[in-house]
């Protein structure tokens, strides 16, 4: 089990910190962050097994054992939602059986996302989602409206497959389901 203590959240804003005194305009975000990551999770004792560009479809890092995926996202403050982005979906060629059966195998996410999105400063804060809440999709409750499908979980996760994106999936996240939201810098 990854154990997200002040310790982990210290290491990584500093390693951010960090990042910031090269990258001044540059928000640290894919490889980057997943690199910042490794070397906090690596900090603090964990094993972490990490192939920097690797495009595996349900994990980024793998962490003693346990697979975590690494998403930015973005915070909609007067919905209290998070929204975030995941895999396109092409491959399965709108067969929602294995769409439905594959979303609901998804891994905890972590959502590292601006909370103070109009500032010229960097702000990070990190957030983490279950997998249990990327679940209980059916297969029959999808909905079609224009250019996507939806359904939303009994976790009222909205789930949107945007036809537009090569059927990119997309979550909104009520806040009150995150484990934790935590505000680094």
């Amino acid at each position: 089990m990854i154990n997200f203590n002040e310790q982990l959240f210290e290491s990584l804003k500093n390693n951010l910190l960090k990042h910031h005194k090269l990258y001044k305009e540059i928000r640290c975000k894919a490889e980057y962050l997943e690199e910042l990551l490794v070397i906090s999770l690596k900090s603090q004792g964990y094993k972490v097994e990490w192939k920097p560009a690797s495009h595996d479809k349900k994990k980024d890092l793998v962490i003693n054992g346990e697979h975590l995926s690494v998403k930015s996202g973005v915070l909609k403050p007067q919905k209290k939602k998070i929204n975030l982005s995941g895999h396109r979906l092409t491959r399965f060629k709108y067969d929602f059986t294995k769409i439905t059966d594959y979303l609901n195998k998804s891994t905890d996410t972590l959502c590292v996302y601006n909370s103070q999105r109009e500032s010229k400063n960097h702000k990070y804060s990190v957030a983490l989602i279950k997998k249990e809440k990327f679940s209980g999709l059916e297969i029959t409750k999808w909905e079609k409206k224009e250019k996507s499908f939806i359904q939303s979980n009994h976790f009222d996760v909205k789930f949107k497959i945007q036809k537009s994106m090569s059927d990119q999936v997309w979550w909104e996240v009520p806040t009150n389901q995150l484990e934790f939201n935590e505000e680094l810098i």
